[in-house]
């Protein structure tokens, strides 16, 4: 490790440096506008400074003020920080404090926060940096797209960036965590195979961090600052650390050859159906994978296949797998939706126009970080505005305040559409409306397993605040949320049942199955709904806890608001969202490109483990603590904290064994520690030697241009991979320059109906260009896309032969090459670089 330190730890500290000098530079405009939270909003600073810079950054890039180059980032850090300042000063402070508190004041009460959250900050950084270096491997999953999409817009001048995979069209796609990727990579001056891992370290402690102080936050409101940070170490635990339950539960049994048929067929997880063969060996390749595969859709009988896949991912698979996908980006923005939503509910001034604009920006940016965030955060923030006037009113709220909701919810929508407005005018998607889900509930056990502690802990904790709330539970409230959220998605479900029934373009897959199957498969529909049943009256019974909680009846004691806490409330205000968003996957999904609810699992799962893990970290500490409402007996509190560490402690099993798995075992170096070099760049491990050093050529040669590249073509659309390791469309993520095209499959996901129009021809023109022998009839083709420079190496001749090459060798000028790999400059490119007369 002293060696790779040496040699890279200087990357480390650049990235470490810019992305706490960004918090720095955001640190006036959280002290005014999160003044309620107790920290002020230190700890949420680092997220709220990359996103307000790299929102004020692309806006004014967009706009044509600025270009895509250090100085601009440095200009809009600088903006951010007046800003702040001017909010500083003249905005008003929302935490109705009757006199300034010095910072003396604040450090005296968060001194052990700031500490606690700058080590564990630096440290998970290190940490994943170090875990990056030892598997830098860029080239499985999609993280040939990600380091694509970060290296294309390090070569964009301007935004919009360029598509790396469809020259001559920017990018369509939610990409506002790449551009963020981006502009750490280009002041730290490092390349972007290199910036790639650093941003999957860089995510990994931004989350931690971001958990950290929510957290810390929710419980320093009533406990002591030595509690809050404990509890705020076991939220970033729970959000970024811990595993789900397949491990302990399914797969350590499984691997080691203990399981019985009958605990297989219970939990009934894919690929674990039946116990391994004693000769058969154990922890087999990628088993880590797994983890986010336990839901099993099982098709009725005569459907197209046995199965459907289904997508259960957690934010520790995420930083395992290191796909750097949008909804890990989005994962600190999320969580500082979150701190943004518990400061509103703290505040003691209502939501202004100031605070509408903030909000829009910064949880309305989740718009342009992950699409699917947005309208999650949004309704938590306006409940969280609903939960501060309700206790204003003293568990009363009027229509004044329904409209001021209405009003505020108006506000943050508009600022939203338009700041992010060149974004969405420019954005092509896949999806095209709901779908019902008829088939595929989710049973209980596997839920179980999907959210690990969160599932048992979620449980304990509205136990206990049902207990709390005794007689003065508002039953009828309760009931008119359970039943309400239930009969609505059924509601839902079958009016979509009835639009497919009179348009096929309104029937999904299984509803077009059933009308075809007749009497036998609906009735087989029905019985498999009735056995999954539980799943949805343990979910409903969830809704009605809170509910009946947070609009009880029974008086508050002398002083307070509410008989519970502001705190209490928000809690279960995250656990309300987190349960609506497990149970509507079970009605109704959204249609895309992948027929079935397999993405709308993916993307509602993920935000309610985020949101759970919160809970739940201040769901232990409510019930552990000795002072607030109703304390437990000591032997009871004293059990339950046992039991809670007990279950948090199961979810160390998944990152204990995966991780050094993916490290040592998949990289060789378990048997041979010098397997390959341990760096932090991964760019070369998309292709060979031959290739690479060709392709770097091309990339220093065409510094500060973006001219267009033709390379291979995938075979099946996405996710190819030629002889000896190489990946399709590598070109792109090692060099930033467009290609004619890459992987088609994304391109039709990102473009949606667009997509047809956009690509054209341009599979079959490239296969010409590579295979006809007459360079007279492929220089149309050169020209018609602008074509600069050709590739000619391993994946080409894999893909197209060698015959077509020779054309180029004749008619055109070798400009890079490395043993049989050459790029090959057209008269295309000549004339561009022709001085003008």
């Amino acid at each position: 490790m002293g060696d790779w330190l040496a040699r890279e730890g200087w990357m480390i500290v650049n990235w470490w440096l810019i992305v706490t000098l960004a918090g720095a530079a955001a640190l006036p405009l959280a002290w005014r506008m999160l003044s309620s939270l107790p920290d002020r909003g230190y700890l949420l600073a680092r997220p709220l400074g990359l996103l307000t810079i790299g929102f004020v950054y692309w806006l004014l890039n967009i706009l044509g003020f600025l270009r895509n180059e250090v100085g601009g980032i440095l200009l809009s850090a600088l903006i951010v920080l007046g800003v702040g300042l001017f909010a500083v000063f003249r905005a008003p402070d929302y935490s109705g404090r009757q006199k300034r508190e010095s910072l003396r004041e604040w450090w005296a009460r968060n001194r052990g926060a700031v500490i606690a959250g700058e080590i564990a900050f630096a440290a998970m950084f290190l940490l994943w940096a170090f875990v990056r270096a030892h598997q830098n491997n860029l080239v499985t999953t999609e993280k040939p797209m990600d380091l694509a999409f970060l290296a294309s817009i390090l070569r964009s001048p301007t935004f919009p960036p360029n598509d790396p995979w469809l020259s001559g069209y920017a990018i369509s796609y939610y990409h506002f965590g790449y551009i963020i990727a981006a502009m750490i990579t280009m002041t730290s001056g490092v390349i972007a195979g290199i910036g790639y891992n650093l941003w999957t370290a860089m995510l990994f402690a931004l989350a931690g961090l971001s958990a950290f102080g929510v957290v810390y936050n929710l419980v320093r409101v009533r406990g002591t600052q030595q509690a809050a940070v404990l509890t705020g170490v076991i939220g970033l635990f729970a959000v970024a650390v811990m595993g789900n339950y397949l491990t302990p539960f399914v797969d350590e049994p499984y691997q080691n050859h203990v399981s019985d048929q009958s605990t297989l067929t219970f939990w009934d997880v894919r690929d674990r159906l039946s116990p391994l063969n004693e000769n058969t060996p154990s922890w087999d390749y990628w088993w880590w994978w797994n983890s986010a595969r336990v839901l099993h859709d099982r098709n009725l009988p005569g459907m197209g296949s046995e199965k459907e896949e289904v997508i259960n991912e957690f934010p520790m698979f995420s930083y395992t797998l290191a796909d750097n996908h949008p909804h890990v980006m989005a994962l600190p923005f999320v969580l500082l939706a979150m701190g943004i939503g518990l400061s509103l509910a703290l505040n003691q001034r209502r939501a202004d126009t100031l605070m509408s604009i903030f909000c829009g920006i910064t949880v309305g940016g989740l718009i342009f970080l992950n699409t699917w965030d947005a309208p999650i955060y949004i309704a938590l923030i306006v409940g969280a505005e609903g939960l501060r006037r309700y206790a204003d009113g003293r568990g009363r709220l009027t229509v004044d305040d329904g409209i001021a909701l209405l009003v505020f919810l108006g506000g943050v929508a508009g600022v939203m559409l338009i700041a992010y407005l060149p974004f969405l005018v420019s954005f092509g998607s896949q999806l095209g409306g709901a779908l019902p889900n008829l088939i595929h509930p989710t049973a209980a056990q596997q839920l179980f397993l999907a959210f690990g502690a969160l599932f048992p802990l979620t449980l304990l904790f509205l136990g206990v605040e049902a207990w709390r709330g005794g007689r003065g539970l508002n039953l009828k409230y309760g009931a008119v949320a359970a039943f309400g959220t239930f009969f609505a998605l059924l509601a839902l479900m079958l009016i979509l049942v009835l639009f497919g029934t009179r348009s096929s373009d309104w029937a999904g897959p299984q509803q077009t199955y059933l009308m075809s199957a007749g009497s036998e498969a609906f009735n087989a529909m029905i019985a498999k709904r009735l056995a999954y049943l539980f799943t949805t009256l343990l979910l409903v019974a969830g809704v009605f806890v809170v509910a009946a909680r947070l609009f009880g009846t029974v008086k508050a004691k002398d002083g307070d608001a509410l008989p519970y806490s502001i705190t209490t409330g928000y809690a279960l205000l995250l656990i309300a969202g987190a349960l609506l968003l497990i149970l509507t996957p079970d009605y109704v999904y959204l249609r895309d490109g992948f027929g079935s609810r397999m993405n709308t699992v993916f993307k509602f799962y993920y935000q309610a483990w985020a949101l759970l893990a919160i809970a739940c970290a201040y769901g232990v500490w409510s019930i552990a603590s000795p002072h607030g409402y109703r304390p437990l007996p000591p032997a009871v509190r004293i059990g339950f904290s046992a039991l809670a560490v007990f279950l948090l402690a199961l979810g160390l099993d998944y990152p204990l064994r995966a991780v050094p798995e993916r490290m040592f075992n998949e990289t060789g170096r378990a048997n041979n520690p010098n397997a390959a070099a341990i760096t932090l760049d991964g760019s070369s491990t998309l292709t060979n030697a031959n290739d690479y050093r060709a392709m770097l050529c091309l990339r220093d040669l065409t510094a500060g241009q973006t001219d267009i590249v033709a390379a291979e073509v995938s075979f099946h659309g996405s996710y190819d991979y030629f002889p000896g390791g190489i990946a399709s469309g590598r070109l792109a993520g090692i060099t930033g320059l467009p290609t004619v095209l890459g992987w088609q499959g994304h391109e039709r996901q990102w473009r949606g109906r667009g997509y047809s129009a956009a690509i054209g021809t341009r599979e079959q023109d490239i296969v010409t260009l590579y295979t006809d022998l007459r360079l007279d009839v492929v220089q149309p083709i050169i020209e018609q896309y602008g074509i600069d420079y050709i590739v000619y190496g391993s994946a080409e001749r894999t893909r197209y032969g060698q015959d077509g090459e020779v054309k180029f060798r004749e008619g055109l000028e070798i400009v890079c090459e490395s043993g049989d790999t050459r790029v090959y400059r057209t008269s295309t490119a000549l004339r561009a670089a022709e001085p003008l007369n």
